[in-house]
């Protein structure tokens, strides 16, 4: 992990691209039911921005993403050690978030659309590098 950002700030863009992503699956599974609204729209583009810079600065910049990413032979045993201990716990919250969205959508009836599919895939991407950061052990 990159030491020139702060435990603090790594956590504070962490903290916001989780939250926009999930604004953003919120936002278009509502307008599923709802309908766009201009201010909807608006809101949805906002979520996508703030997204894609947090991403970069909380995990491209501070090296995250490479670092969570990396082969198993690329590791020595202390960063084995953090990256198996990150995936368990983050693999753990993943599916259990995961069976209480499928278990809401059964009991409402509802469809899964192809945003929340990605959105899943994406968070499952990031909740590793994301308890690694919070940590601050990357």
């Amino acid at each position: 992990m990159n030491k020139s950002t702060s435990i603090t700030g790594t956590r504070t863009w962490i903290l916001l691209t989780l939250l926009s992503l999930a604004g953003l699956a919120f936002i278009f599974e509502y307008t599923k039911t709802a309908g766009w609204t201009r201010a909807l729209t608006i809101t949805e583009i906002t979520f996508i921005a703030i997204l894609l810079i947090s991403f970069v600065m909380g995990y491209v910049r501070t090296g995250l993403w490479v670092f969570s990413h990396r082969s198993l032979k690329q590791l020595d045993e202390r960063e084995l050690m953090i990256t198996g201990q990150s995936l368990r716990i983050a693999y753990s919250i993943f599916t259990i978030l995961v069976l209480c969205f499928l278990l809401f959508v059964a009991l409402t009836e509802r469809s899964i659309s192809m945003v929340s599919v990605a959105s899943l895939i994406i968070f499952a991407h990031l909740l590793p590098a994301s308890i690694m950061g919070w940590a601050g052990r990357a």
